[in-house]
């Protein structure tokens, strides 16, 4: 082999090295970004309003059905501790599914289903099942993901109201 043909198979090596870690860095952005929404969804269940908070980035925003469009973390904070835990007590089956992500650099998108199961306060046999959609955006602050904006939005539900809750 002479000296051109070994010099041109390692610029060819080094090439596919720099490929193979690329690929590399978008796989664990890709999973970094995962844990987020799960972290979120888990806190959620558990409803852990600070740790929910915790998710997002201080420019941040939502944007859900029954709370509107909110921007700034405060007042995503807000939402959260007043508005949501008035109507979320963490007593329902919360699974999420089909994650979806992209990224691009510092920046990322992300897609899931979630279903939600509401059960008999009694028996806690299921009562009724909803499916959302979510469609988030992240962004990587301090080499630590976040949610940029998060969109929630029902897709299949009974219609009308819920159910009422049973009594004890």
């Amino acid at each position: 082999m002479t000296f051109e043909e070994l010099e041109q198979k390692l610029l060819e090596t080094e090439k596919r090295l720099l490929e193979a870690e690329r690929k590399i860095q978008i796989n664990s952005d890709i999973e970094a970004v995962k844990k987020v929404q799960s972290r979120y969804i888990n806190a959620l269940a558990r409803v852990n309003w600070d740790e929910i908070i915790d998710c997002f980035a201080d420019d941040s925003s939502i944007d859900v059905e029954f709370g509107g469009f909110i921007r700034g973390k405060e007042n995503i904070a807000r939402f959260f501790r007043e508005m949501l835990s008035t109507i979320h007590d963490g007593k329902e089956g919360i699974f999420e599914v089909h994650p979806v992500v992209t990224v691009d650099g510092d920046t990322a998108k992300g897609n899931w289903l979630m279903y939600i199961m509401y059960a008999d306060p009694r028996t806690w046999a299921s009562r009724y099942w909803l499916q959302a959609v979510y469609d988030s955006e992240f962004v990587r602050v301090n080499g630590e993901w976040k949610f940029k904006h998060l969109q929630w939005r029902p897709r299949l539900e009974p219609p009308g109201p819920p159910p009422p809750t049973m009594a004890p």
